[in-house]
């Protein structure tokens, strides 16, 4: 069944979520289901026309992205994709490579935002309320938040992302470093990277969970396929950030938790 408090918080879709009955409810569920489906077998076409600069197949494979947005009514989504497939024979190959880059990182955070809607019970823990329950990681008013990933380039924009906000922000390139850091410090917020060598991110997840540390996790990722979501769900993870990411959207998925 979809949660309809998290889908009342996706802001691209032109539905009244609260409006609908049950029955409506179960439709749309059946919709998301089909656009994820979809969305990971047509994204996967466009991701490599793009990777070969292949200007032929690009304008087929957003027409057909437009079409699976329309069957959720993410309108906002359809009109800008619209405009790619417009514009798709008269822009210069990089920028437009270099734009629909950001476009599927929207579209992968949606499909992920969408599996949340539907597999949020899979979750091995609930997000907990830091305003009513602080692990004591940071000082009155800070935020202690640990970021792990093995690719600096992340770090240092993560570090400028998060400057003025209220946290502490300590970044380690491996598991290995997170869990010497946990033995002594209870971050408010882990943010790591799933894909890194020796131990990943799930297995992180997992180790700072048998550790007993309670804050939530958010995962980096650049896959938004079903079995990574629930992988991820399954072993604690509270919200995703899709890479690459703009300022804008990092703040956003992580100011619930700051």
């Amino acid at each position: 069944m979809v949660h309809l408090e998290l889908l009342q918080k996706i802001s691209v879709l032109n539905i009244k979520a609260a409006d609908m009955t049950l029955e409506e409810l179960e439709a749309f569920a059946l919709k998301i289901n089909s656009f994820i489906d979809n969305y990971t077998i047509i994204a996967g076409r466009l991701k490599q026309s793009m990777s070969d600069r292949d200007m032929a197949t690009i304008p087929g494979c957003l027409g057909h992205v437009a079409e699976i947005l329309k069957s959720i009514n993410a309108d906002v989504l359809v009109n800008e994709c619209q405009g790619y497939v417009r514009s798709a024979a008269t822009k210069d190959v990089d920028v437009l490579v270099a734009e629909l880059t950001a476009f599927t990182s929207k579209l992968s955070a949606l499909s992920i935002d969408l599996q949340m809607c539907l597999y949020a019970d899979m979750s091995a823990t609930a997000a907990p309320d830091l305003a009513a329950e602080e692990e004591g990681g940071g000082s009155a008013g800070t935020k202690l938040v640990l970021a792990v990933d093995d690719a600096p380039f992340f770090l240092q924009a993560l570090k400028a992302h998060l400057s003025d906000t209220p946290c502490k922000l300590v970044c380690v390139s491996s598991g290995t470093e997170a869990l010497r850091f946990i033995e002594r410090n209870s971050p408010n917020l882990f943010i790591l990277d799933i894909e890194m060598p020796e131990m990943d991110g799930y297995e992180l997840a997992m180790q700072i969970r048998a550790r007993e540390k309670t804050a939530p996790i958010v995962f980096l990722t650049g896959n938004s396929d079903k079995e990574s979501v629930i992988q991820a769900l399954s072993v604690g993870a509270s919200d995703f950030i899709v890479k690459p990411s703009s300022k804008e959207e990092v703040l956003s998925r992580i100011a619930r938790f700051l």
